[in-house]
């Protein structure tokens, strides 16, 4: 049966929209305090970053074989299931805060993310109905939800120490109370338009859509978030190296949520001219990254910071999400599932090589090499676009 736009209540939908912004602030609610974690075990910055990483364990196979979950299971179910996830994930960090533990915690976070991430999409777009407003509200959530967890913490400890920390119990509160109100979300399974059958068991139906050129987009954003999971899982690393941990949780914050704030700038642009912007401002937080390691200057880091997630979560995120939008209803949730599946190997997997390479050349060289792979992703992405592409067809629907 297919899910009419006024099949979905209000209420349901900011339900849905709570949901997602609490589980995207529980993924980074724990950064603030992984060094002190593994302090006592002494790891490097390359246990860190995979700390940082290994939430993509858990959010890789959703992403991978559940991205159509609001079609087979429904939304409720789908959104449910990932406060579910994150509501124990908490529960853990706040019992137990040894290695094994914390991986356990990430990967969960991942599990649950990657479930309500794509699943929100297309809720909310088929609600607003319009691609690039759905965008830039599925955005907006995600950078501040994403930038707002470490925030939350770092602003605990400076306020409040309590153990478990505040914002620990602020968030899993939020889970408990968006779990309440998921009755409201709509039970109605949107079904498929055309090719895909509503009652499809194949995994062929339930993998990422990567055709049409759809693949170039998730590959921008690939490169776009790869820099914002740098800054948080290595680029911390620096800051307590050179005793300014303080700012640990303003860094998350400003290398998430600013994407957020440059949202409304582009908003209704047509989605190339956001990846045009997105690669300028990424590469000026690139170079400005590397002033700033170089003279270890705070402010610059911070700003450097700012670019980033602007780049990342603001210009390129709603440019490709506007794109994932406008493809046919009937591949939509596999559409947006691909997406965010390159989009999350860009977010965990650089971060742990460059954290990896940080402690055994150093953290300067380590970003030399790791915007060398940057050109080089770029040069393949542009060599192996196919001049025949999905463009076409999309600069009809913008």
């Amino acid at each position: 049966m297919e899910l009419k736009a006024e099949s979905n209540s209000l209420l349901g939908v900011v339900v849905v929209c709570l949901s997602l912004w609490s589980v995207a602030a529980g993924v980074n609610l724990q950064v603030p305090y992984y060094r002190a974690y593994l302090a006592a075990a002494e790891f490097g910055e390359g246990a860190a970053a995979t700390v940082f990483g290994a939430y993509i364990l858990g959010l890789l196979p959703v992403l991978m074989f559940c991205g159509d979950s609001i079609n087979r299971w429904g939304a409720r179910a789908t959104v449910r299931l990932s406060l579910l996830l994150s509501g124990v994930a908490l529960i853990i960090i706040m019992l137990n805060q040894n290695l094994f533990w914390i991986y356990l915690v990430r990967v969960l976070e991942g599990a649950a993310f990657g479930l309500v991430i794509s699943a929100s999409a297309v809720y909310i777009g088929r609600y607003l109905n319009q691609a690039v407003a759905s965008a830039n509200l599925h955005g907006a959530l995600v950078a501040s939800g994403l930038g707002g967890g470490a925030l939350l913490t770092s602003l605990g400890q400076m306020l409040v120490l309590s153990d478990p920390p505040l914002s620990y119990l602020l968030i899993l509160a939020l889970v408990a109370f968006c779990l309440l109100g998921s009755g409201s979300i709509s039970t109605i399974e949107p079904g498929r338009k055309g090719g895909d059958s509503a009652n499809a068991s194949t995994l062929h139906h339930y993998l990422p859509v990567y055709s049409d050129g759809l693949w170039r987009y998730g590959l921008y954003q690939l490169i776009g978030w790869s820099l914002v999971g740098i800054m948080i899982a290595v680029v911390t690393g620096e800051l307590e190296r050179t005793g300014m941990e303080a700012w640990t949780g303003i860094l998350v914050f400003l290398s998430v949520a600013t994407g957020a704030f440059v949202q409304p700038i582009c908003r209704g642009w047509h989605y190339q001219k956001n990846f045009k912007w997105g690669a300028s401002v990424f590469a000026a937080g690139y170079f400005l990254l590397l002033y700033a390691v170089a003279n270890q200057s705070l402010n610059m880091m911070l700003l450097s910071a700012a670019l980033a997630g602007s780049a990342g979560l603001g210009f390129i995120y709603v440019g490709g999400v506007s794109v994932m939008m406008g493809v046919t209803e009937a591949i939509r949730p596999r559409a947006l599932s691909g997406y965010f599946l390159l989009g999350y190997v860009g977010l965990g997997t650089p971060c742990i090589a460059t954290g990896v390479l940080t402690d055994a050349i150093g953290l300067m060289q380590a970003l030399v090499v790791y915007g060398a792979c940057v050109v080089g992703l770029v040069l393949v992405a542009y060599f192996m676009s196919s001049r025949k592409s999905l463009g076409a067809q999309l600069d009809a629907r913008f």
